[in-house]
C-alpha cells in the first residue's frame, strides 16, 4: 500500500475546499451565510482545530468575529481585537502579512482565547489592496502548521476575498436599486414588494399591520420661499426622524415628492396611531431653517393611518384608506394624525 504524502494530501484537500468555496460564489448572496460556509468548508476539509473569520468594522479599527467553527460561543464572546493592537490577528490586520506561530506560549504578540491552543496561523483577507478581515486557524498541538498549511490558507483566503467582494458589490447594487438617493429611505418599488409579502404573511397568520401615510404641510410654499436646497434638507431631516422613531423591521419609504409611507408589521390601529403621533410631535419640535415662512410659522407634517385587516384586506384598498385619512388630516387644519 503506497505511503501517504502530507504535502500532496494537503493540496488535494485545499483543491476540494476551493472547489466548494467556488460553488458558494454563485449560490449565496448573504455575507454572513457566505462567511459561515467558508469557515465550515475550511474547518472540515483542512481539519483545523479552530477556524474563524473576523471582519474589520467600517467606522473604526475593531475586528469582529463574523463566522467560526470549533470554538464554544461563550469563548467567542470574549474575543476583542483591534487593528494593530495586541494579538496575532491584530498584527495581521495591520500589516497585511500572514503569520505562522509554531508555539503561542513563546509568542509575545499572542492574546489567549482558548487555553488548549498551542499554535496559530492567520492570513489577511484583502480586497483591492485593503485589508478587510483575517482568516485565522488554531491547533492544540505545537508546530501544527507548516508551509503547506500557509499556502493552503493563503489560497483559501484569496478565494474567500473574491467571494466577499462579490457579495459586498451585490449588496451595494441591491441597496442602490431599493433606495431613494436623496433621503436614503427605501423607494416605492421596494415598499410595494414588501407590502405584498406582508399582506401574505398577515393573511396566513391573521396578524395586523399598519400603514402610515405622511405628507409635509405646505411644502411647495417652503420650497418656493426658501429654495430647493433647503427643501431637500427638510426631506432628509424628516427621513432621519422617521428612521429614529421606528423599529428596524419597519419599512420607511419615500413614496414620492414630499410624501412618505411607513409599513409597520405586527402593529394594530392603536400602535400605528402612537407611532404616527410620535413622529408628528418630533417634526413639530424640530427647528428647520427659515420655517417661519410657513403659514403655521413651523414646518409640520400630516399623517393618515390604516390597518390590516380592519380597514381592508386588499393592498389597494388599504393604501386608499390611509390616503383618505391623510387627506382628512389636511382638511382639518394639517399638523395632525387621522385614521381610517
Amino acid at each position: 500500500m503506497p505511503h501517504s504524502n502530507p504535502g500532496i494530501d494537503k493540496r488535494i484537500a485545499t483543491l476540494k475546499a476551493l472547489q466548494e468555496i467556488g460553488l458558494l460564489l454563485s449560490s449565496i448572496h448573504n455575507l454572513d451565510e457566505l462567511l459561515q460556509n467558508i469557515v465550515k468548508v475550511t474547518y472540515e476539509r483542512l481539519h483545523y482545530y479552530n477556524c474563524t473569520i473576523l471582519m474589520r468594522k467600517a467606522r473604526n479599527n475593531e475586528l469582529v468575529v463574523r463566522a467560526f467553527q470549533g470554538y464554544k460561543p461563550e469563548v467567542i464572546k470574549r474575543f476583542h481585537f483591534v487593528v494593530g493592537g495586541e494579538g496575532i490577528i491584530g498584527w495581521v490586520a495591520k500589516y497585511g502579512k500572514p503569520l505562522l506561530i509554531p508555539d503561542v506560549r513563546k509568542e509575545p504578540r499572542y492574546k489567549e482565547g482558548w487555553k488548549e491552543v498551542k499554535s496559530e496561523l492567520a492570513v489577511p483577507l484583502r480586497i483591492r489592496n485593503k485589508i478587510v478581515g483575517v482568516l485565522n486557524v488554531e491547533s492544540d498541538k505545537v508546530n501544527a502548521f507548516d508551509q503547506n498549511d500557509l499556502d493552503a490558507l493563503t489560497t483559501v483566503a484569496h478565494q474567500a476575498s473574491i467571494a466577499i467582494e462579490n457579495i459586498l458589490l451585490y449588496e451595494r447594487l441591491k441597496f442602490s436599486a431599493n433606495t431613494d438617493p436623496l433621503t436614503k429611505l427605501f423607494n416605492r418599488r421596494y415598499f410595494q414588494e414588501h407590502l405584498q409579502e406582508e399582506e401574505k404573511r398577515a393573511n396566513r397568520y391573521e396578524h395586523p399591520f399598519s400603514l402610515v401615510m405622511i405628507d409635509v404641510d405646505w411644502f411647495k410654499n417652503y420650497n418656493d420661499s426658501c429654495g430647493h436646497s433647503k427643501g431637500d434638507y427638510v426631506l432628509r431631516e424628516i427621513a432621519k426622524i422617521m428612521k429614529h422613531m421606528t423599529r428596524h423591521s419597519d419599512i420607511v419609504t419615500r413614496y414620492g415628492g414630499e410624501e412618505f409611507v411607513i409599513l409597520l408589521p405586527e402593529t394594530d390601529k392603536r400602535g400605528g396611531i402612537v407611532v404616527a403621533e410620535k413622529i408628528r410631535r418630533a417634526v413639530e419640535s424640530q427647528q428647520f431653517p427659515k420655517e417661519n415662512c410657513q403659514p403655521l410659522k413651523k414646518l409640520t407634517i400630516s399623517l393618515g393611518v390604516a390597518t390590516y385587516p380592519k380597514d381592508g384586506r386588499e393592498i389597494k384598498q388599504l393604501i386608499d384608506k390611509a390616503d383618505q385619512a391623510l387627506y382628512q388630516a389636511k382638511q382639518e387644519g394639517k399638523n395632525r394624525v387621522c385614521f381610517a
